[in-house]
This record gives C-alpha cells, structure tokens and sequence, in this order.
C-alpha cells in the first residue's frame, strides 16, 4: 500500500459528518470539506484542491492552445495504490460485435461476495481521453472496499473513433459482463455501471439504447455529462464562494466553458443531432425507462448545475435518484486518488452502493 497523501482522519469525517440539505432546489446529501477547525464553512475549495488548481494555473493550463497528445498524458494525474488486501488484476481483449477487439481490464477481491454485483467502469475524458494508467488504482480500491469484480474497459476514444463508437463498446462490453457474470465472479446477472464526467454520458447513452432490458440494477454517476451544451445553465451567482477562494473556482469554472465547443464536431462528427436522447438524457422519451440513479456532484463543478436542472425533472417524473455533493471540490476528483481525500470517499460510497444494490 502507498501513502496517502493526507491524514486518515479526513476520510472519517467524510463518512461521518454529513447531512441533508436543500441546494439550487435538489435534496442532497451533503459533505463539507474536512479538517475545518470551529465552525463549518460552506463557501471555501478543499485545501488539497486549491493546491492542484494553483499548480495548472501556474502551468498555465487552460490558456494553452488545445493538445490532444497533452491531454491525454496528464503529468499532474498522479494516483496512488490504497489498498491493504490481495486484488488479482487481469487484462483481457474483448471482442465486440464480431467486428473489433477493446483491451479490458478486471479486477477482483480476493475476499469477493460472489452475491455482490459486477461493476462496470467507464471514465471520463470529453470522450477523448482516459486510460487505466489515470484509473486502475481506483478500480482495484472499489474491487476491494466492495468485495466484487470490477471491469475497465479502454472503449474507443474520438475523434480517431467518433460517435457511436465509444456508445457500440460501452454497449458490447456490457453484454459480454452479463454473458459472463459466472466467470467474472458473481451470481448476479444485473450490473451496476459508473462513470465520471463523459463515461457518465456513455451510461446515459446505455440507459436510452437498452431501454427494454433490466440488466442494469442501478447507475452511479460522478459529475455527469447530461448536456453537453453547458453554457445555458451556467450562473455565477449559484457558486457560493468566499473572496479569497473566488480565484480558483473561476479558473475552473472557465477552463469548463472553454471545453464545450469540441463536443460536436470532436465527438459526435457531425453524425447526430446533439439534442438526440442518446446523447442528451434531458431528451429522454420514456423517463421510466431510467434506472435507478446516484449522482456524486461537486460543489464547484459547472456539470453540478446542469445535473441539478436534470434531477428536479427527474423526480417530477418519479425517477429513483439520490444525490451526494462534496462542498468545496471542482470537476475531476476521481483522477486524484489519493491526493485529494474526496476522491478516496467517492470510490467508498461507491463500494457501500455496490454491496447493497441487490440487496
């Protein structure tokens, strides 16, 4: 095991000192940063994260041109192997649709509960990069915390690979984990599928396409690409923000609204309307075909603003979906296990869902 990068403590209070509050109109279950000392404060970054914002700013990242080759080899995304218990790792080609092959990668507890769910993990990236070098540590913590099976598949990244490529693999490798439940280590069928950012949207993408099966048991969607048109629902005035702090969220929030133009000529090339259900869940024509969801947002995300538009119609129309929200985080919190203590906590929310999905 290696080091965490802050105290153990941190991850305590993550998991013990949270409460339900009304925020932009959503019922949320809400984490405050940690480590505060006297009383809570609500409109402050994350310590740990105002450090990795501070450094791209230095670096000057956001105001560079566009680098897919830059992109895709992050040096700031540094992770780290928290687990204290054996996790067997294999790597596997899948084939898909008798046409192609895509590199998957299974981790599995030692200690599995063979009644517990396989997880199906599709990261994030605008759909153009991610790779299990950016997530595999995580992988094998919620294999662990979880005592299942967990698979990582590197589906097909735009814009070498536009739409519906990445959509086909998410879909074939999700028949394939059910074909295979028995071999993969559980008894169960049903899967549970998660994703970050736009391996959120290739779930969404899933839900709409394989809206006449049961096969998926819940969803848990990490600050999730529901629009990708973000611009209309951004308000600065939602983000609550002390003035010292104010600096960071914006640069943030900016290097956001400057990644949206690529996602239709990028991703979709042109082949779909963005609008289209399959890549817009607000489109979606029979909202009781959605499964039921968990959406993990963070405070100072400008996805949080659309996913909160999202869930109000959501339960307007009776969709299962409960809410978790780290005060004080940005978009990302996922690539920094290990250095950011949200990161740790979100893979171990995601763990408890795992053991209690088919309960």
């Amino acid at each position: 095991m290696e080091k965490r990068q802050y105290s153990q403590s941190l991850i305590t209070e993550l998991q013990t000192k949270t409460f339900e509050k009304t925020i932009n109109g959503v019922r949320e279950i809400v984490k405050p940063v940690p480590g505060q000392k006297g009383e809570t404060r609500f409109n402050i970054v994350d310590p740990h994260v105002k450090k990795v914002i501070q450094k791209k700013m230095d670096e000057g990242i956001g105001s560079k041109p566009f680098s897919l080759n830059f992109d895709r080899n992050r040096p700031e995304n540094i992770t780290y192997d928290l687990t204290t218990s054996k996790v067997m790792e294999e790597e596997q080609l899948v084939e898909i649709d008798n046409d192609h092959y895509i590199d998957t990668f299974i981790f599995k507890a030692q200690n599995a509960n063979h009644d517990n769910p396989i997880l199906v993990y599709f990261h994030g990236g605008a759909y153009m990069t991610g790779k299990i070098e950016e997530f595999g540590k995580q992988m094998k913590y919620i294999a662990e915390q979880a005592q299942t099976t967990v698979i990582f598949p590197h589906y097909r990244l735009a814009p070498e690979n536009p739409y519906p490529a990445a959509i086909n693999d998410a879909l074939g490798i999700i028949k394939w984990a059910t074909s295979n439940h028995e071999k993969l280590g559980s008894h169960s069928k049903k899967l549970v599928l998660a994703g970050d950012s736009a391996g959120s949207g290739l779930i969404n993408s899933c839900i709409v396409l394989m809206k006449d099966t049961s096969i998926i048991s819940r969803a848990i969607e990490l600050y999730p690409a529901i629009d990708n048109n973000m611009e209309p629902y951004y308000d600065w005035s939602k983000f609550d923000v002390c003035p010292e702090d104010e600096q960071y969220v914006k640069n943030r929030v900016r290097r956001m609204l400057s990644s949206l133009a690529g996602f239709e000529s990028n991703y979709l090339h042109y082949k779909l309307d963005p609008r289209d259900e399959v890549v817009d869940l607000f489109n979606i024509r029979d909202w009781s075909k959605i499964p039921p969801l968990t959406f993990i947002l963070n405070q100072y995300d400008l996805i949080t603003l659309v996913a909160e538009e999202f869930i109000k119609q959501a339960l307007q129309h009776n969709v299962d979906i409960n809410v978790i929200k780290y005060m004080g985080c940005d978009h990302g919190s996922l690539n920094f296990f290990g250095t950011e203590p949200q990161a740790e906590d979100m893979c171990i929310e995601i763990a408890k869902i795992l053991k209690k999905a088919l309960a």
